[in-house]
């Protein structure tokens, strides 16, 4: 069974009963935070769709780009995830970091 990381409640393909984006910027960078959005990215595609996500916190709602599903064959994350990631300093489960610094070679 796949476990999920950043789909916030007030993002359009979010989970509506787990915490909106909005409430969860504040935390500290990783140290490791470049690494990470880089694992992010490199994830492999499991789902895709023809729309465009735009940014849910941004008055001018930039367009972020097309939004699919990516995994790693235990966790999925939607594209947009390393936006907020880069952008917010979005937070990532506690595990999820933990399984991606298992993962990735140190720099």
């Amino acid at each position: 069974m796949q476990k999920r990381v950043g789909f916030f409640s007030n993002l359009k393909h979010g989970d509506k009963s787990g915490d909106a984006l909005a409430n969860r910027t504040c935390e500290p960078r990783l140290p490791d935070q470049v690494a990470i959005a880089r694992y992010l990215r490199n994830g492999q595609v499991y789902a895709a769709s023809a729309g465009l996500v735009r940014d849910v916190l941004e008055p001018s709602r930039e367009i972020i780009g097309p939004l699919a599903v990516l995994t790693d064959g235990v966790w999925f994350w939607p594209t947009d995830l390393v936006y907020y990631l880069e952008k917010y300093n979005a937070p990532l489960h506690a595990e999820f970091i933990e399984h991606v610094r298992s993962r990735v070679r140190p720099a």
